[in-house]
Order: structure tokens, then C-alpha cells, then sequence
């Protein structure tokens, strides 16, 4: 990266410009890498106007630098997970809201949270509602909401693949060039360097659609016994099969991320 650099711009059609430019070079021996650096900038430069400070361009710079970063880190996600988290944007009735609240950092308890609510995405590849849960998840700080929301995921040939549900979904963020750069920036780091292998991962669109449900945290099976304060981090894997979900109405009449939350599909039902 070279900041403030004399430099003379010529277009396609021949025209040029001389002024004073922040040139930012993608140096990646990865040839793969150089259309997703050119997709994440984009919406960077878009965010920044036609005239930033040169405070403005250092944060964004920065910014990039942590990003790329992350890439060349180890996954923080599994790609099923994430491809998950995807498909709840996605098919959301508020796309905009629900990218918005979805986790800065992976490795937070909650993939969701906008004000006292919280979504936890849980996946399973065996169709059976059965879920590894960190005891912090199921337990609410505050007077926070917490819902889990299950979705059965498996791999298959003719699926929906995870470049094209990222591509999908990020087409329904493009008026908001600052909610963009900051979708690129969790997905990116959540799959770190194995982000160009899991690209071309597919799963089934319709088993994973149509089984979406949402549970109350509070009825989800946990350990009963209160845990000593010098005990955490507490893991367990639990049965929601026994579990009442959310009817659609329910979900709704909660508000908020919740109702932003709620398949589009299924206001239409």
C-alpha cells in the first residue's frame, strides 16, 4: 500500500487525470484471490466518497489489512455453518436487518444480536434435531431474548452451492455499500484461509428451506444443575425433537430482529 501518490489515471477512452491517489495492491500469489479482493474493495472505495480524509482512508485501510488477514487464518466456521447463517439472511424477510446484526467476530456465543436479542444457528447433516450447545448460549444475559433457530443441511451434487448463496445474498445488500463491506468482512474471516475450497460446497436448497424452525432457548434440554463459578465453558449436545418450536406468528409477534428473522416465505404461507 502507497498513500498519497502522484499519479496520472488514464480511462478506457483515453482520457486522463493526474492527482493524488492511495494505491492498494493485491500481491497474492493465489491468482484465485484477485476477483474477491476487487469484490470486497468495491463497496469499501463506494463507502468512502469522492472526497475522504486522509483519517477516513487509514481506517478503511486498516480495515482491509485486518480482513486479509483473517483470510490466511485458520476457519473460525464450518462451511455447513456458515452456509447456514447464509440461508437465514437470505430467506429473511429483512435481509438488510439480519446482515446487520450478524456476528463481527465468529467465534461470539450468538451468530445474531440486535439490542436484547439473540439467534443462534444451529445445523445438523443427519436430519435429526440434534445440536452441540455452549451452556453460555442457552443462558440469557440480562433481560436478553435468545432463540435457536435449526436447519438441516446436506451435501449434495445439485445444491445450492456457497458462492452462489453468497453471491445471492449479497445482492440484496448492494444499496448499503457499508453494510456490504462489513458482510464480506464476516464471512471472509469466518472461513479464513479455507474460504476458496468451501466455495464450491452445495447443499440441498429444498430439505434445508423447508425445515427451518425456531425454539425458545429456555425449553432447550441443558445440564440441571447449576455449575460451579470455577466451572465453564460447559459443552453439551442436545434433543430438540421433544421441543415445541415457534409457529410463524409467534416468532412474529416478538419484534424486532425476531420478526425480521421470519422466512419471507412464510408471511406468505
Amino acid at each position: 500500500m502507497s498513500f498519497s501518490v502522484l499519479c496520472t489515471v488514464t480511462d478506457p477512452g483515453g482520457k486522463q487525470e493526474q492527482n493524488t491517489f492511495t494505491i492498494v495492491r493485491c500481491a497474492a500469489a493465489n491468482g484465485a484471490l484477485f476477483p474477491h479482493f476487487l469484490k470486497i474493495i468495491s463497496p469499501i472505495v463506494t463507502a468512502l466518497g469522492p472526497s475522504p480524509t486522509p483519517a477516513a482512508i487509514g481506517r478503511a485501510i486498516s480495515g482491509l489489512v485486518v480482513l486479509f488477514q483473517a483470510i490466511s487464518a485458520p476457519a473460525k466456521k464450518t462451511v455447513q455453518g456458515i452456509w447456514a447463517e447464509l440461508l437465514l439472511i437470505r430467506l429473511s424477510s429483512d435481509p438488510r436487518a439480519m446482515a446487520t446484526a450478524w456476528h463481527r467476530d465468529p467465534v461470539e456465543h450468538f451468530d445474531f444480536a440486535a439490542g436484547p436479542q439473540r439467534i443462534e444457528v444451529k445445523s445438523s447433516m443427519n436430519r435429526k434435531r440434534e445440536h452441540f450447545f455452549s451452556l453460555e448460549q442457552l443462558t440469557s444475559p440480562g433481560h436478553s431474548r435468545i432463540v435457536v433457530a435449526s436447519v438441516f443441511v446436506e451435501r449434495v451434487g445439485g445444491g445450492v452451492s456457497l458462492q452462489k448463496l453468497f453471491d445471492d445474498t449479497r445482492a440484496l445488500l448492494q444499496a448499503d455499500p457499508q453494510l456490504l463491506s462489513r458482510y464480506d468482512a464476516v464471512f471472509y474471516s469466518s472461513l479464513g484461509s479455507g474460504w476458496a475450497d468451501a466455495m464450491d460446497e452445495a447443499f440441498d436448497w429444498e430439505l434445508a428451506t423447508e425445515s427451518i424452525a425456531y425454539y425458545p432457548a429456555e425449553l432447550i434440554p441443558r445440564p440441571e444443575n447449576p455449575t460451579p463459578h470455577s466451572v465453564f465453558d460447559v459443552r453439551f449436545r442436545s434433543d430438540l425433537g421433544a421441543v415445541r418450536s415457534f409457529a410463524s406468528h409467534e416468532i412474529q409477534r416478538l419484534g424486532g430482529l425476531m420478526t425480521s428473522a421470519v422466512p419471507a416465505l412464510w408471511l406468505k404461507a
